[in-house]
């Protein structure tokens, strides 16, 4: 993941909300596994993908378009809901 400026950092995964978008809004997402937002290096999530997940960019996501790369993907969004 990449970003920009000064970010905090989650304080337990519990406190994450974890979505994925289904075509028309997003919807809960039952994670099996958590990334560990405190360490460094490769993270990683588990969960069964959904049934009605649908590739597209979501609608309130301005997409840059860039040479050769799709943004006709499946999309996981994970929001802090409390932070450091």
């Amino acid at each position: 993941m990449a970003t920009k400026g000064s970010i905090k950092s989650p304080v337990e995964p519990e406190s994450n909300d974890f979505a994925y978008w289904d075509g028309a809004s997003w919807t809960g997402l039952d994670v099996l596994s958590t990334p560990n937002f405190h360490a460094v290096g490769t993270q990683t999530m588990a969960f069964v993908p959904p049934e009605d997940w649908q590739q597209g960019v979501p609608t309130d996501i301005t997409f840059p378009v860039a040479d050769g790369f799709d943004a006709n993907l499946f999309w996981v969004r994970v929001r802090a809901t409390t932070l450091l």
